[in-house]
């Protein structure tokens, strides 16, 4: 008996870069899904499912939209306290000047 998926559904889905685009990997769950609903899947030895359910589970995963990237606190966009403080002395600055 062998266990794992059937090894020759590796060369079936063997990777390729447009796997990764989101798009491309919703077609491909679309059709997954579809051959997994068809009444034949059950018909298949259980290791050559095994590897449909796999690439299924991949597809999915990238099909899903990238996570926004969280920058760490100090990073451009976040100020320090020492550099909020520098702001507004320095907007406190203009204020005066520009009202004097």
């Amino acid at each position: 008996m062998q266990l794992g998926p059937d090894p020759r559904a590796a060369e079936i889905w063997a990777p390729v870069p447009a796997d990764s685009l989101p798009d491309v990997a919703a077609m491909r769950v679309q059709e997954l899904a579809k051959l997994m609903a068809s009444t034949g899947y059950q018909k298949h030895p259980e290791p050559w499912r095994l590897a449909v359910d796999i690439e299924f589970g991949n597809m999915q995963m990238a099909a899903q939209p990238p996570m926004p990237s969280q920058a760490p606190a100090g990073d451009a966009g976040q100020l320090t306290p020492a550099q909020s403080a520098d702001v507004t002395e320095k907007a406190k600055a203009e204020a005066l000047s520009m009202g004097a």
